[in-house]
Order: structure tokens, then sequence, then C-alpha cells
């Protein structure tokens, strides 16, 4: 038996990942089960249940966690996996760097992303504005939308302070930019510098405002906050490509949506979304079957016809090419519209930097915790920059290396 756990995913998207590849491998081992359990709350069990020296065998952790997981012990050592199944020569070399600590591979990247706004056509034509490229666009569509008693953006993170980031992804992004982020996390700007405490004063602004979720958002969870871009409550969602892409079943949006890149935030600073990384599979570095999870690891990448199948049935797109011609004609409509929106988000030159694939790990860490008491009015915005900037700092002089 080997036990795998995952995050949150609808029953349909759940048997994608059965009809995909769990199956046709327990074809090849006839003698194994695979016990794969979504979990709303996967990271909070994980840790409780690692730090007991139990828990799965296979689980999905973000690239932030994957240092503090490797310093507990709690991560078997892939590198000697990479070797034998040649990973290097199917994966991307960011996305394996993603995973490798000191030298060594701790997890396989899963899937590939891009952060974005959804927006909700239907509701933006009847407010008489345009899915909004420019910050002006982007708060005129806003007050409209209060005024009218929707949500303009809709956003939760009850019990679940990781949902944080994509909030300041998209602030930092597209106020900061991609460059003045690099210059941060290389030491050359400072969280107190305009470039970069804009960001947050300007989000702040917008919270105070009522835009994002009429600042509930500390006490309703992402599953509940996205049920109001589903029931057309809300006129913006804040998730990214995965949404459509492996999150929802495909129909599940019955109005007029796109997916496309988050608006300028700042004059000069132009819309653009992250590339990221969806996940990093990682093993339990207590399994007792880690040549056959290693085995299974090296499934989901050994077979590019089956990806490409799955994938068109509601598989999040992995860190490795697949051939557009391998795709069924067949491939569900959402799940073709967000490939396309994905591509044409990655292939801008102002694609950015996710946090949770390219930020150094105690920084995002402090500013996912720590956000929403700028929110609430228990920090300034210049407490929290300060803060930040103490903890950047210890991992800079640490030996932190900014690869984005």
């Amino acid at each position: 038996m080997i036990t795998f756990y995952w995050g949150s995913i609808e029953d349909d998207m759940k048997q994608v990942w059965y009809d995909g590849f769990f199956d046709p491998f327990v074809e090849e081992h006839p003698n194994v089960k695979i016990d794969f359990q979504c979990l709303p709350d996967v990271q909070e069990t994980l840790r409780v249940q690692l730090a007991a020296g139990s828990g799965p065998d296979l689980f999905m952790v973000d690239c932030f966690d994957v240092p503090d997981y490797v310093e507990a012990g709690a991560l078997k050592d892939l590198t000697a996996y990479r070797e034998e199944y040649k990973w290097d020569d199917v994966i991307y070399d960011w996305a394996l760097d993603a995973g490798t600590i000191d030298g060594q591979l701790y997890g396989v990247a899963h899937g590939s992303e891009a952060t974005s706004i959804y927006c909700n056509r239907d509701l933006l034509k009847e407010l008489g504005c345009e899915v909004p490229e420019t910050r002006a666009e982007f708060e005129d569509a806003c007050i409209k939308a209060a005024d009218a008693g929707y949500i303009p953006i809709e956003y939760g993170y009850s019990g679940a302070n990781e949902f944080q980031q994509w909030i300041y992804d998209h602030y930092l992004g597209n106020y900061s930019g991609k460059e003045n982020l690099k210059k941060l996390f290389t030491g050359e700007l400072k969280f107190m510098d305009e470039e970069i405490k804009g960001a947050f004063e300007l989000l702040k602004s917008d919270w105070d405002a009522g835009w994002i979720n009429q600042g509930q958002s500390g006490a309703i969870s992402n599953d509940e906050a996205r049920t109001f871009f589903q029931n057309e409550q809300a006129v913006f969602c804040t998730e990214g490509t995965w949404l459509t892409m492996e999150t929802l079943s495909p129909g599940t949006l019955t109005f007029d949506w796109v997916c496309t890149a988050w608006p300028s935030m700042k004059d000069g600073i132009p819309a653009s979304g992250s590339a990221g990384i969806g996940a990093m599979m990682a093993m339990n570095a207590n399994t007792e079957h880690a040549d056959l999870c290693a085995e299974l690891l090296n499934f989901f990448y050994s077979d590019e016809q089956r990806l490409a199948n799955a994938i068109a049935a509601g598989y999040m797109t992995l860190c490795c090419d697949v051939d557009e011609e391998l795709y069924p004609e067949d491939i569900e409509a959402d799940i073709r519209k967000t490939l396309d929106s994905m591509g044409e988000i990655l292939g801008r030159d102002t694609v950015g930097y996710a946090p949770w694939s390219a930020y150094p790990s105690d920084t995002n860490i402090y500013m996912m915790n720590n956000l929403d008491k700028v929110y609430y009015g228990e920090y300034t915005v210049e407490q929290f920059c300060e803060e930040a900037q103490k903890v950047l700092d210890k991992e800079l002089e640490e030996g932190f290396e900014f690869v984005g």
C-alpha cells in the first residue's frame, strides 16, 4: 500500500489521477494499492504526522516548506533516483533546482502554473467595464462592483495562511515589478524602499476600501471565497491557472470568464503574472516503500502521451515539454482555454516570480503569516516591512541566492 496525500480537489478531478496514472501503474504492479487522499488542510495534517515520525509515503509540499522539512529530517533524499531515472533529461532544470537543497534533491515538481486574475465578463459587461489592464481600469471596475452590491475581489485564507501569497504576489509583481523584486532579494533594495513598501500600502488601501472580500477574508476559507466567484457574486478571482486546470471540474463556471494577467498596479509597471511550481511531490523519510514510491514519481513523467491525455481531462501541466499535437481532439473546452491563457501569461516578457517557488523561504513564511496584522491594524505597513527586512537580512547573510 502506498499512501499519497494531496490538497483538496473535486472528486472527478481526483479520478483523473486514477485514470491517468494510478490505475495504469497498478496494472503494471498488480500487488500494489494506492490510497490517494485529498485533504483541505493537508499541510497542517502533514506537519503533525511528520513531526510524530508517521505520515503518508508520498505527499505534496510547497517549495518554501522544503528547507524546513529537510532540516527536520522528514524528507527522503531522491538524488539517487534522479540519476537512475535520468530526470535531468526530462524535467526542467529550474523545477529540479526548486526541490534541491545543498545539492540533494528532496522533491519532484508536480505542476507548472501561472498566477493570474479570473474575471466574470458578464458582470463586467453589466457594469460597463472591460477586462482591466491598468490600475485606473481596475479601480473603476472595483468601485462600480461595490456600488452595485457585488464583491469586487473574492479572497479567503482562514485556516491556511499560504493563500496570502496569492494576493501579495499580485501587488508586488504589478506594483514593484520583477526587476525590483530581484533587487530586493539580492539586497539592492529593502522592504522599506518605496518601490516595495508602496505595494503593501496599495494593498492595504484596497483592503480598507472594502474591495477585497469586504474585509472578511480572514474569517472565510479559500473554498468559501471561491464560491462567491462561482455563484457570480464576485467580479474578480485571485487564483491562478490551477483553478480551471485542476481544481474545478470543466463546466463549473457557467458564465463568460477569462483568465489573464493581473492588471498593472502602477504606471510604468505592465500587467503581468508570475511563473510558479504548483507543488512538490515529496517522499517520507520513514517510508518502507522508497523504491516503489520513486517508481511512481517517475511514472508521472515517463510517458508524454499519457500525460497529454491526463492534462486534456483536467490534470496539471507538469514541468516538462508536451507536444501540442499529442492532445486529443476532444480536450475539454475549459482546459484548452486555460492552457492558452497560461501560455499567453508565461509568454510575456514581464512574467515574474511566484512567492512559493522563488522567494526566500523564511521571508515568505513571515509575510504570509503576518500580512493579516496589516489588514486588521495590528501592524502598520512600516512595521510589517521592517520586520520582513530583518528576516530577509538573516537569510541573505546565511547565503540565500535568488534564482528566480
